[in-house]
């Protein structure tokens, strides 16, 4: 198993992320780390957090305290650092953990043998994780690998933490990222997911995420956000990427490979060229209060060239030939390609259900902000939505 976080460490918080885990192991409430700062001993014990998933017993609330050195009073060493550890399960809920995190992995070993490539394991913790977990947030027990595992409910933190878990047993490196998501609706908040490596190469993988697109549980599961390149997840996700590994490669991205595409009528065509538009499950991203409702939607793709046919809005409307998005992914994708070209704006309706005409225009501007930041364009941005919500997109350079 790679300790990344702990190649990231300064070497004082390197040492005493040594310490941490060994405490931590031992189960003492009070862990002696050595001589350091404050900040030392929080860098190393978050980056044991992510590192280490099978400690799922080691509360996230952090309690730190210093004494001065001896050494200090002749002007050497400095503050003597302490660590006091919560732990969220007892002893007994622990042995029964473990139990339980043992039958996953019985569980996943009967369809892996010798031949299972990684990218392969990797599909299969997938889909064990998103059958056998419910989304749930708000409770300090729903944010480690044992609430998906072993007690089945979990937010993205516990869903992140169970997918490492599960394939550093399986030897694939895995990595957890914390960052900001998008839950759809133009709101950010923080979210975590997974890095993993293939090879020579990382992709991310977001199982909340595909969660979130198979909440009825029924199968064959939606494989969807496994192995995205940088540019693909940060449609709507945002991280530090100078502190994770570069992920390049566009060729594994699954959504891509089992896309469905339907005409005007919702019959599947063979010729993905003949002006189909692309079925997708509506993604329920968790970071709202509440799980948003799974709600089956069109998300139409935008063209490249700008003589083929663009998605059109079908209900009657003022402009009828406007042009329609049915997600706020969707609608950041062609608004970072107007932005790269210099464009002056976009008009178009976004179709998502029960807007208002201010709710409208808020989302719309959280994602022209959003877009804008990422690609670094210094410019002024205008929104204007009409009564029957047909938004103008202005930008000024």
């Amino acid at each position: 198993m790679r300790e990344y976080w702990k190649e990231r460490l300064q070497p004082n918080a390197a040492r005493m992320y040594g310490a941490i885990v060994a405490g931590v192991k031992r189960r003492e409430s009070r862990i002696m780390c050595g001589e350091g700062e404050p900040d030392d001993l929080q860098n190393a014990a978050y980056a044991v957090l992510d590192d280490h998933p099978e400690l799922y017993y080691f509360g996230k609330k952090l309690g730190i305290a210093a004494t001065q050195s001896a050494f200090s009073l002749f002007g050497g060493g400095g503050k003597n650092m302490m660590l006091m550890a919560e732990y969220i399960y007892s002893e007994q809920e622990i042995r029964l953990c473990e139990s339980k995190i043992n039958e996953a992995r019985q569980e996943l070993r009967k369809s892996i043998n010798a031949r299972t490539t990684d990218e392969e394991k990797i599909v299969l913790v997938a889909e064990y994780i998103v059958a056998n977990t419910t989304y749930e947030i708000d409770n300090k027990f729903n944010q480690n690998a044992a609430s998906s595992l072993c007690y089945g409910r979990a937010q993205c933190s516990g869903i992140s933490a169970a997918c490492k878990l599960l394939l550093d047993w399986l030897g694939v490196e895995c990595i957890i990222v914390g960052g900001d998501a998008d839950d759809g609706s133009g709101a950010i908040g923080p979210h975590a997911w997974n890095i993993v490596r293939i090879g020579r190469e990382y992709y991310h993988i977001d199982v909340t995420f595909m969660l979130g697109c198979n909440k009825s549980k029924s199968t064959p599961l939606k494989k969807i956000f496994l192995f995205y390149d940088d540019d693909k997840i940060s449609t709507d996700h945002k991280w530090d990427r100078a502190k994770t590994p570069k992920c390049t490669d566009k060729s594994k991205a699954i959504e891509e490979r089992t896309v469905v595409y339907v005409d005007s009528s919702g019959k599947p065509v063979q010729n993905q060229n003949q002006g189909a538009t692309v079925q997708r499950p509506v993604v329920n991203k968790p970071l709202t209060s509440k799980p948003i409702e799974n709600k089956p939607i069109v998300n139409k793709p935008v063209n490249n060239s700008a003589n083929e046919e663009r998605p059109r809005v079908t209900n009657a409307r003022t402009h009828q030939n406007a042009l329609e998005f049915n997600s706020l992914s969707a609608l950041k994708i062609e608004l970072s390609k107007i932005l790269k070209a210099r464009g002056k704006g976009l008009s178009f309706y976004l179709n998502i259900n029960n807007l208002t005409q201010m709710e409208a225009k808020k989302m719309t501007m959280n994602a022209c902000t959003m877009v804008v930041g990422r690609e670094g364009i210094g410019c002024s941005i205008s929104v204007s939505v009409h009564p029957d919500l047909y938004i103008e997109v202005g930008f000024g350079y």
